[in-house]
C-alpha cells in the first residue's frame, strides 16, 4: 500500500511538472503574438517606434521586441528604447510622451508615470489633467494653461526645461512657474533648485583692455550662492567666487555655474587696432610677361600673427593665412583683380578688418622676339615692372634705349622690393634688365627685355548723339515804339541773349577735350556754332527756336582727334508766359453793382490741389555709436511709415509746399529698443525743381551701464537743405520720380531715392519707393552715424 501511496504521488508531481512546462511552453510559443492584443481597454499605446524598442508587461517575465506600432499599454508596463531608438507613447487622458534613445519609463497609470533613467520628452495640452511624475523619491505634479512642451533628463543631475510655452511644478507645497531657458533642478537633497544665469550667457565680451570687470547676473531662491568659475567645461580646477561683487578677469575662455546648474561658457577678447598694409596705394597695376605673378604685401604688425584674406574682385575668398611676416608674397597668381585686406585674430585678441587693397594683374603681349607691347592710355602713365629676387638683395633696375645700354635713361638701386614704377613721357623702343649687386660691387647680369612703348588704338568714329527736344522759357513785355520798329525787323521769337539750353551728352573713354558743332541742316552745310569743351555739360543760346542738328568729336591725351560723329536732331521750343495785366477801371458816375457767379473762381483756387500720401514697408539700418570704451554697437530696423500731405500752390517762387511725418522702429544691440521719427516741411521751387526743407530728427542714443548696453536718452537734431527731384513719365499711368537730397547745420546728412506711381484712377495712385539716408550726429556726448535702406509701398490720394 505505501508503494502504491508513493507511486501516485510521484506521478502527480510528474503531471504536475508537465502541466507547467507546459504552460511555460505555451507562454514562449505565444508570447509575441499576445504583445499586439489587448488585455482590455488600456490606459495608453505605443503609437510610434523607430530600431530598437523593448516593452515589459507586468504580467510577463521577459523584455519583449515591438515588431508594430499601436501596442496598447496597461498599468506598469515598462518601455526601454536602446541605441538610436525612440518612441511615442499616447495616454488615453491626452498626455503624450516622447522617449529618446537609452530612456527607461514605467506607466504607473492613465495618469502617472516614473521616469527611471534618459531623456522623456512630454507634450501637454491646453485643459488636461495635470499629470504625475515620480523621478526617484521626488514626486512632482506639472500642468499648464497652454500648449506646451516639456523636457525632463534624469541621468547624473535630473533637469526640467520647458521648450514650448510654460508650465506650473508642483513639489509638495511649493509651486514653481518654468519658461523657455529657465530650467529647474533636482538637488542632491531631493529638492527642487531654480536657478537662471543671465549675464555673460554664452558670448564673447570685448573689451579694450586685456582684462574686464565682470559683475555676474543669476536668479535664484537659494540663499548664499556662490559662483563656480573654471577655464575647462569638466571643472576640474574651480574658483569659486562671491555672486554679489565684481571680479576682473583677464582675456580668456571661462564657465561658470550656481549650484547644479548648466553651465555657461563666455570669451574674454580684447579689441585692438587693425594692421596696416603699407604698400604704396591703395589700387595698384601690375604688369607681368609671364602667366603668374606674385604679390608682395608689406604689414606693420604690432601684435605678432595677423590673420591676410585674398579676395577676387566679387570679394569671393581665394585664401587666407595666418603670418608673422612683415612682408608676405602669395604665389602663382592668375592675371586679374584682386582685393587684400588683414586682420589681428589671435586667440583673445581682435580687431576690425584694415581697409581693402586693389591689385590689377595685366599679362602683357609678347612680339616677335620677346617683345613686350605696352600700350598707354597717356603721356607719363605709370608703368609697373617686377621681377624675381631675394628680399635681402639689392637689385639695379636700368632702362636704356638701346639693347647696349650705352644710353642709359633711368637708373634705380633697390633693396626691400622686387618691382618699381616707370613714367615714360614719350612713345618707342626701349630695353630694361636688372642686376644683383654682390656686397663686393660686383653684378649678376640678366638678359635685357625689349619694351615696345605706343598709345593706345587711335580714337574712332564716336557713336551718334542722341536725339533732344529742349525748352527755353520767355516772359512778354509791354513793348515800346522802339521795340515795335525792333520786332519789324527782327521777330519777337528770337531767343535773349540771356536765355539758354542745357546740352548733355555721355562721356566718352579716354577723350580728353570734346568738339561739338550744331548745323542748321541735316547735311552739315550751314554751320551755326562750333563748341570746344573739357565736360560733358554745356550752355548754349541758340538763335532762334527750331529745328536744329548736332554731332561730336573727340581728342585723346595723345592729341588725336576722332572723327565727327552722324547728325541728330536737335529740336529748341520757346515756352511763352504771357505777364498778368490788371485792367484799369474807368471811373463812372454811377455804381452799377455786379452780379458774382458762384462757379467762378479764382486761378489760385483752381490750381490748388492737395494729395496725402502714406508709405509702409521694411527697412534696413546699419546703426553704430561709439560709446565711452570705444565699443561699436550696431542692429536691424525691421518696419518704416510714412505719411505725407502735398500742396500743389500758383505762386511766383514756389510749385508746391509739402510736410511729412516718418517713422522707424526696431531692435539694436541685444534686443535693445530704437526709434527713429523725422518731421519735415519744404517747399518745391520753380529753379530747376530745387526743393527747400527743414528737418527735425529724433534718434535713441545708448551707454553702457553694468557691461550692458541701456537705452539713455533721446537726441534731437534740426537742419536745414535742399532737395532735387527729376520726374520721368512712361505712358499715361506709369511714372518715375528720382531723388537726392542734402541737409545739416551741425552735421550733414543726405539721402537718395527712386519712386514709381501707377494712375489707375484720376484721384488714386499706387506707390512704390526706394530710399536711402546716411546720418551723423557729432556732439560733445554722443558719436552716432546710421544708414537706411526701405523698401516702401502705399497709396496717394487727392483730396
Amino acid at each position: 500500500m505505501k508503494e502504491n501511496k508513493q507511486i501516485k504521488i510521484i506521478n502527480s508531481l510528474v503531471f504536475m511538472t508537465g502541466i507547467f512546462l507546459i504552460s511555460i511552453s505555451v507562454q514562449h510559443l505565444f508570447l509575441k503574438k499576445s504583445i499586439y492584443q489587448s488585455t482590455g481597454k488600456g490606459i495608453g499605446s505605443i503609437s510610434f517606434f523607430e530600431n530598437d524598442i523593448r516593452l515589459k508587461r507586468t504580467n510577463h517575465f521577459e523584455w519583449l521586441n515591438i515588431f508594430s506600432p499601436n501596442n496598447k499599454l496597461n498599468i506598469n508596463d515598462k518601455i526601454f528604447s536602446n541605441n538610436n531608438s525612440n518612441a511615442t507613447i499616447s495616454l488615453t487622458t491626452g498626455h503624450t510622451i516622447e522617449v529618446k534613445e537609452q530612456s527607461l519609463i514605467k506607466i504607473k497609470d492613465s495618469n502617472s508615470i516614473k521616469i527611471q533613467q534618459g531623456l522623456a520628452v512630454i507634450t501637454l495640452k491646453k485643459g488636461q489633467k495635470p499629470l504625475n511624475i515620480f523621478l526617484g523619491k521626488k514626486k512632482i505634479q506639472i500642468k499648464t494653461n497652454s500648449n506646451s512642451t516639456v523636457s525632463i533628463n534624469r541621468g547624473v543631475k535630473t533637469t526640467i526645461e520647458v521648450d514650448q510655452g510654460e508650465l506650473e511644478v508642483t513639489a509638495g507645497l511649493k509651486t514653481f512657474k518654468v519658461q523657455k531657458n529657465k530650467p529647474i533642478f533636482i538637488s542632491s537633497n531631493e529638492a527642487l533648485v531654480q536657478t537662471q544665469l543671465e549675464f555673460p550667457k554664452n558670448q564673447n565680451l570685448y573689451g579694450p583692455k586685456s582684462t574686464m570687470d565682470i559683475n555676474f547676473k543669476f536668479s535664484t531662491k537659494l540663499e548664499n550662492s556662490k559662483i563656480l568659475l573654471s577655464q575647462n567645461e569638466n571643472f576640474s580646477n574651480i574658483k569659486t567666487l562671491d555672486g554679489m561683487s565684481s571680479h576682473n578677469l583677464k582675456a580668456g575662455t571661462y564657465y561658470w555655474r550656481v549650484g547644479e546648474s548648466i553651465p555657461n561658457q563666455f570669451k574674454i577678447i580684447q579689441m585692438v587696432e587693425a594692421p596696416l598694409i603699407t604698400n604704396n596705394k591703395e589700387r595698384e597695376e601690375i604688369l607681368i610677361y609671364s602667366d603668374k605673378a606674385q604679390l608682395s604685401v608689406m604689414i606693420e604688425n604690432p601684435y605678432h600673427k595677423t590673420l591676410l584674406a585674398l579676395y577676387s574682385v566679387q570679394h569671393k575668398l581665394i585664401k587666407e593665412v595666418q603670418t608673422q611676416k612683415k612682408v608676405y608674397v602669395f604665389n602663382d597668381l592668375s592675371p586679374g583683380e584682386y582685393v587684400i585686406k588683414a586682420k589681428q585674430n589671435q586667440k583673445y585678441l581682435q580687431s576690425e578688418w584694415s581697409k581693402e587693397y586693389h591689385y590689377n594683374i595685366t599679362k602683357l603681349e609678347e612680339t616677335i622676339g620677346q617683345a613686350l607691347v605696352i600700350e598707354l592710355k597717356k603721356p607719363n602713365q605709370k608703368v609697373r615692372f617686377e621681377w624675381m629676387k631675394d628680399p635681402k638683395d639689392l637689385s639695379l633696375f636700368e632702362v636704356s634705349s638701346t639693347p647696349k645700354f650705352d644710353k642709359v635713361i633711368i637708373s634705380k638701386r633697390i633693396r626691400s622690393k622686387n618691382f618699381t614704377h616707370i613714367e615714360f613721357p614719350v612713345v618707342g623702343t626701349f630695353y630694361w634688365r636688372t642686376h644683383k649687386l654682390a656686397k663686393d660691387g660686383t653684378r649678376v647680369k640678366q638678359r635685357p627685355i625689349k619694351v615696345i612703348i605706343r598709345p593706345t588704338p587711335a580714337p574712332t568714329k564716336p557713336k551718334s548723339l542722341p536725339g533732344l527736344k529742349l525748352k527755353m522759357k520767355f516772359k512778354n513785355k509791354q513793348t515800346t515804339l522802339l521795340d515795335k520798329l525792333l520786332n519789324f525787323f527782327i521777330s519777337s521769337a528770337f531767343a535773349s541773349e540771356t536765355q539758354f539750353v542745357e546740352l548733355k551728352f555721355p562721356k566718352i573713354e579716354n577723350a580728353k577735350t570734346y568738339h561739338i558743332q550744331i548745323f542748321k541742316d541735316k547735311n552739315s552745310k550751314h554751320l551755326v556754332k562750333e563748341i570746344k569743351t573739357t565736360g560733358n555739360t554745356l550752355n548754349w543760346t541758340p538763335p532762334q527756336a527750331g529745328n536744329y542738328f548736332w554731332r561730336i568729336s573727340y581728342t585723346d591725351h595723345w592729341g588725336r582727334q576722332s572723327p565727327f560723329s552722324d547728325s541728330s536732331p536737335l529740336n529748341i521750343v520757346i515756352e511763352v508766359v504771357k505777364k498778368k495785366i490788371k485792367p484799369k477801371l474807368k471811373p463812372t458816375k454811377t455804381l452799377i453793382p455786379k452780379v458774382v457767379k458762384t462757379q467762378n473762381h479764382s486761378k489760385k483756387e483752381k490750381l490748388a490741389k492737395t494729395k496725402v500720401q502714406f508709405l509702409i514697408g521694411p527697412s534696413s539700418m546699419n546703426y553704430s555709436q561709439k560709446l565711452e570704451n570705444k565699443i561699436s554697437i550696431a542692429g536691424e530696423v525691421y518696419d518704416a511709415r510714412k505719411l505725407s500731405i502735398i500742396h500743389e500752390i500758383d505762386s511766383r517762387f514756389f510749385k508746391k509746399i509739402f510736410s511729412s511725418y516718418f517713422t522707424q522702429g526696431g531692435k539694436v544691440f541685444k534686443n535693445q529698443d530704437y526709434q527713429h521719427r523725422k518731421i519735415e516741411f519744404g517747399a518745391l521751387s520753380h529753379f530747376y525743381n530745387i526743393a527747400f526743407l527743414i528737418n527735425l530728427n529724433q534718434l535713441t542714443a545708448y551707454q553702457i551701464q553694468n557691461e550692458q548696453v541701456e537705452n539713455d536718452k533721446l537726441i534731437y537734431e534740426l537742419s536745414l537743405g535742399c532737395n532735387y527731384e527729376k520726374a520721368f513719365k512712361v505712358g499715361k499711368k506709369h511714372s518715375f520720380h528720382a531723388n537726392i537730397g542734402l541737409s545739416g547745420l551741425k552735421n550733414l546728412n543726405y539721402s537718395t531715392g527712386l519712386s514709381y506711381e501707377y494712375n489707375y484712377k484720376m484721384k488714386h495712385k499706387i506707390l512704390l519707393s526706394t530710399q536711402y539716408l546716411n546720418g551723423q550726429i557729432d556732439d560733445n556726448d554722443f558719436d552716432i552715424n546710421y544708414q537706411y535702406f526701405q523698401l516702401l509701398a502705399g497709396f496717394s490720394t487727392s483730396l
